[in-house]
């Protein structure tokens, strides 16, 4: 599916980078925490960023360094679990994909369909917990030090989706 968008790596692992190399591609060997590798990467010239670290600290600090030097960068990150996501919310980071969250819901419908329930119906009920759980995760993210919050929230998120599985929605 060429497209022909140019794109940079940067990568701690010597493997990968010679991996990447083979296939043409332009390669940085270093820490992504580090404002000259990326100033040397192009950076300030990059419309996203693509932010797969598996550090979460690394991660964090990355995106803090990306905020302060490259405002106009849109920051793609994944997220590790639902902890590291609060924080890069917190730092600002629209677009965060949860390590095995797709990998779930796509479970989820699957399962589903095996048990007879039609493609259509799994697709909307997994469409609608996402949904759900995508708006529980973002309204937590002010309680995430806050345990009694966290188990209320989480309480009332269960409510919504017995209602949704239950169709009170519908």
């Amino acid at each position: 599916m060429g497209r022909n968008i140019p794109f940079t790596a940067l990568d701690s692992d010597p493997d990968e980078i010679d991996l990447l190399r083979r296939y043409g591609n332009e390669v940085y060997f270093g820490d992504v925490t580090r404002l000259d590798l990326l100033r040397n990467a192009g950076l300030d010239h990059a419309r996203v960023l693509v932010l797969a670290v598996d550090d979460v600290e690394d991660s964090l600090k990355a995106v803090e360094l990306v905020r302060q030097h490259f405002p106009a960068v849109t920051i793609v990150a994944r997220a590790r679990d639902r902890y590291h996501a609060y924080r890069l919310h917190e730092l600002g980071v629209d677009q965060v994909i949860r390590e095995t969250f797709e990998s779930a819901l796509l479970s989820a419908r699957v399962t589903l369909m095996q048990l007879g329930v039609p493609e259509s119906t799994a697709l909307d009920l997994v469409r609608s917990f996402k949904d759900l759980d995508e708006r529980l995760l973002r309204e937590q993210i002010e309680y995430r030090g806050d345990m009694d919050m966290l188990v209320e929230t989480n309480r009332k998120g269960r409510e919504e989706l017995e209602s949704l599985l239950s169709g009170g929605d519908r």
